[in-house]
């Protein structure tokens, strides 16, 4: 086992193997002193200022009180030959990020109360934090822990906070912070400076000139994580025009919604979720911080409550809680005489199933307390230890255990942020909300019962890591593994053995890592690496060797690594690489409804399914190509059909097969189209088609090509779409095709 040193000779021996592992480095255990833990970087992260910034930290704490929540630098650690390698911090207690409890509906039994208790004790640490000058900087929900047995927070990540040397006055930076949380007047600073160094546009955060992240700063994203805490896990910046329909208006995505000021309670707005809770059933004192938080604050960030002005208001409301008769979860204001969480799931409720719901005429009026189970806790004034005996120590190390399990799962999907349908669109952003957009004659987009949606609406609130759409139908993948689908199911193409549309998502199996939605079939991977298949079959594209349709999934093959859904057909590769096709597009010239290994391409590692033809890349970047090319959508030099796979291109890491046309990606982030053109799905400026390859595009990262319309996304996290513009399915807020690529959202998920 390794020893590492500290600053004044400590030693601490490594446990052999981490318990945690992320981009910057390991965490193990120290040895015998199991309330430590170790960061050990990986080569190249730890540079000299970060060396001196852990320093600083360990120089100057925070107050006792506030250690037990934060992985702060405790000692520093030192090989054998006196080189840095990290930092020892505190052993912290996490069954839960603060980033799961903003899932709506939820899938955490929490109560309204608990969620006041956990806003209170994140106002405990960030006071405390402040007071001895730092900085946070960046407040991903992901980096913020929860015990939810105790309600105490841990804050992880201490290694990018904004610190300034009390002595020198150096500034030690951070560089990041997640979308939906930079302050505006940060956002609009980093703006103009990149704005003047486009170079400067991947490390804003690092080069802008300072000062850039503050206590102000912090305070603007502490509001917006109270916010998430009360309000059904939505962000503040939801806000439309009043008058303005839900299908019509966009209040943007991460960072855009903020630039563009879509606070949704300032005058003259509502938020575009149904979800979200009235302000006024709030205590005035909680609206209050709400309004210098996002609209005071916006023009002087001195404004903005502190967290010790919040911890003081949300003690006051705590103790006005009374709970709901109909859901024990449930607890809000005395002065409201029904239920306003009731009420958001019931408008919610209306919206997803397309019915309407009567008001309630249920009223609160005495209090009922929680059984002894739910019985909501105080917030200490001062966090509690983080201590535990032996028999919680066994609970929580069983709760890490299966965190870790369901992380291993979740890492294991393959993530899939943008899909293009026939007639609409769904994209993942970063904080895992899954937007959509375009036609919902069937329920395909979820969630509204409008028959179309000119902008992207938030459908599922966190939690998405994939997404496939069909020509009328929805599949998503969230981080647990859980696929569901809604939209029209007339074949059984949602897998839930029902054959009704819905405009709600339904659960159809679980342990599922990849998916892809035909014209009326679908198919997914599950974790053991065996092919499911479910829906239209008349020409095969099952292969589970009949022709009738299947409203359950019903099992294909083993060993299954990729695969694609097609128009009638289907392709999956095998963790061999081999290439197994079957349905209309068969390489035998007839349709075949078991897979068949097709004999001319080995060493697959990724296939894509249009209408009438099919794409697939091999290991070292070749793109082969086969089926009808009418329009070119095969690629090459002419209109001739391809009847065996046909190499077009080299260096291509994604492809995208839509209706008549072709998208794909080289090693160098260059997007290339060809096809079919009649709407402008290309995105060449023009309507003409193109036989060969034509570069659109630089730094694109994933592609989707629908049936006349193509989607796509940057490097700097933009999504984009171009081409056949019915029903809104471009998402830019009207109905017009667009011949050039129009950017639709900002903070996308990465793929």
């Amino acid at each position: 086992m390794a020893i590492v040193t500290g600053i004044n000779g400590t030693t601490y021996t490594l446990a052999p193997t981490p318990i945690g592992s992320g981009g910057e480095g390991d965490a193990f255990h120290a040895h015998i002193i199991t309330t430590r833990v170790v960061k050990v970087y990986k080569p190249g992260i730890l540079t000299p200022d970060l060396e001196n910034k852990l320093k600083i930290m360990i120089e100057h704490p925070p107050d006792k009180t506030v250690l037990s929540q934060v992985a702060w630098p405790l000692d520093m650690a030192y090989d054998d030959n006196a080189q840095c390698i990290g930092f020892i911090m505190p052993e912290l207690s996490i069954s839960s990020e603060l980033g799961d409890i903003y899932k709506y509906p939820s899938t955490l039994p929490i109560s309204v109360h608990q969620k006041v208790n956990i806003a209170q004790n994140i106002c405990v640490v960030i006071s405390e934090v402040h007071k001895s000058g730092y900085v946070f900087g960046d407040f991903n929900p992901r980096n913020i822990g929860l015990d939810v047995s105790t309600g105490l927070v841990s804050f992880l990540d201490t290694d990018s906070y904004h610190v300034v040397d009390p002595i020198s006055g150096n500034t030690y930076r951070c560089n990041v912070c997640a979308p939906g949380y930079a302050a505006p007047e940060l956002l609009e600073k980093c703006s103009d400076y990149v704005a003047e160094n486009p170079s400067a546009s991947k490390n804003a955060y690092s080069k802008t000139p300072l000062p850039t992240f503050t206590q102000e700063t912090d305070n603007f994203a502490l509001a917006i994580h109270i916010f998430k805490l009360l309000m059904n896990g939505y962000t503040p910046f939801g806000g439309i025009i009043e008058t303005a329909s839900v299908s019509q208006s966009s209040p943007g995505v991460g960072d855009m919604a903020v630039r563009r000021d879509s606070y949704c309670f300032k005058p003259g707005y509502k938020h575009q979720s149904a979800a979200i809770p009235a302000l006024d059933a709030f205590p005035h004192e909680i609206a209050d911080l709400f309004t210098r938080a996002f609209i005071a604050g916006r023009q002087d960030p001195g404004q903005r409550p502190s967290a010790l002005e919040w911890h003081l208001a949300l003690g006051k409301y705590a103790e006005s809680l009374v709970t709901c008769l109909a859901n024990p979860l449930h607890q809000y204001d005395t002065k409201n005489e029904i239920c306003p969480y009731c009420e958001a799931d019931r408008r919610f409720g209306a919206v997803v199933s397309g019915e309407t719901l009567p008001t309630s005429t249920l009223k609160q009026t005495a209090y009922a307390p929680p059984p002894p189970d739910a019985a909501p806790r105080q917030a200490p004034a001062q966090p509690r230890s983080s201590t535990v005996n032996t028999s919680k120590k066994a609970a929580t190390t069983a709760t890490n255990a299966s965190k870790k399990a369901r992380t291993h799962s979740a890492s294991a999907i393959k993530r899939n942020a943008l899909s293009a349908g026939a007639e609409h669109s769904v994209a993942i952003a970063a904080d895992g909300s899954l937007y959509a957009w375009g036609a919902n004659n069937h329920g395909q987009i979820g969630g509204i019962n409008h028959d179309r949606s000119l902008v992207p609406l938030s459908i599922i609130n966190g939690g998405v890591v994939a997404v496939a759409a069909g020509e009328c139908h929805t599949m998503a993948i969230t981080d647990d593994g859980v696929l569901w689908a809604w939209g029209d199911s007339n074949y059984g193409q949602l897998g839930n053995s029902k054959l009704n549309h819905r405009y709600s998502p339904v659960k159809v199996l679980s342990d599922v890592i990849a998916v892809s939605a035909g014209y009326y079939h679908s198919l997914a991977i599950k974790n053991d690496s065996t092919l499911w298949a479910w829906g239209r079959n008349d020409y095969g594209q099952l292969g589970d060797g009949t022709y009738g349709h299947s409203s359950n999934p019903v099992k294909v093959m083993e060993e299954v690594k990729a695969i694609a859904a097609g128009y009638n057909d289907s392709a999956a590769v095998t963790v061999e690489g081999k290439l197994l096709i079957w349905g209309s597009n068969c390489l035998s010239g007839a349709p075949v409804n078991r897979p068949f290994k097709t004999k001319t391409i080995d060493d697959v590692i990724a296939v894509s399914c249009g209408h009438h033809h099919t794409m697939a890349i091999t290991s070292g970047g070749g793109l082969w190509a086969w089926g009808i090319n009418e329009a070119g959508q095969c690629g090459g030099d002419s209109d001739a059909d391809y009847s065996q796979p046909v190499q077009i291109m080299s260096n291509v890491v994604k492809v995208a097969a839509g209706g008549a046309h072709t998208l794909a990606i080289t090693t160098k982030g260059n997007l290339w189209a060809w096809g079919l053109n009649d709407y402008g799905q290309l995105g060449t400026g023009s309507k003409k088609k193109q036989y060969a390859p034509t570069k659109i595009m630089v730094n694109a990262v994933a592609i989707s090509a629908g049936k006349t319309h193509s989607m796509a996304k940057r490097t700097d996290g933009s999504l984009l779409a171009w081409g056949n513009n019915k029903y809104g399915k471009l998402g830019d807020g009207s109905t017009r095709k667009s011949l050039d690529p129009v950017m639709i959202m900002d903070n996308m998920m990465i793929p």
